[in-house]
């Protein structure tokens, strides 16, 4: 059921299809926790979809801070994606820059697909100081591309970082 005109996607309007598996591997790195230890996560950044080549970025494991492109399979019943690339650094090294003076690990936190580019966010794991002032990337979709990295950016005025209130 699609949502409302003007309205937020709610659960009810979320309707399984059924499920896949991973690849199994690519390159020595691992897609984490969803694929070997059955917990739902995947990494801590999630699943996006790329509708130009029907496909989703999954993040690996969270050590890596990585991502790969798989191949959506044709059907649902259990078998298993291929991957379309290995998995990555998609900020190319950059990730440090989004707070430098922070001593902590910084974290993949988002993705999306819009116009033909991969917009992806990131956060301090632990910003006490609250010293984080970007947190937002754009690059290609092709994760193979490489020197095209713009980011980090800051959008907006509020604090880029993420708290709990």
């Amino acid at each position: 059921m699609p949502p409302p005109a003007g309205g937020r996607l709610q659960v009810g309007n979320i309707v399984p299809l059924g499920t896949f598996a991973l690849p199994h591997s690519t390159l020595g790195s691992t897609w984490g926790f969803g694929s070997y230890a059955g917990c739902c996560g995947l990494g801590t950044y999630g699943v996006t979809f790329n509708p130009d080549r029907n496909s989703l970025y999954v993040g690996g494991h969270p050590y890596e801070q990585r991502i790969a492109e798989i191949a959506v399979p044709s059907s649902f019943n259990g078998g298993q994606a291929t991957a379309l690339s290995n998995l990555v650094d998609p900020l190319e090294g950059r990730l440090g820059s989004i707070n430098p003076s922070d001593s902590n690990s910084k974290i993949l936190s988002s993705a999306l697909v819009y116009n033909g580019k991969l917009y992806l966010g990131a956060y301090s794991y632990y910003d006490g100081a609250v010293t984080q002032n970007k947190s937002a990337f754009a690059r290609p979709t092709s994760l193979s591309a490489s020197g095209q990295v713009v980011g980090p950016v800051k959008i907006g005025g509020q604090y880029p970082g993420w708290v709990d209130k």
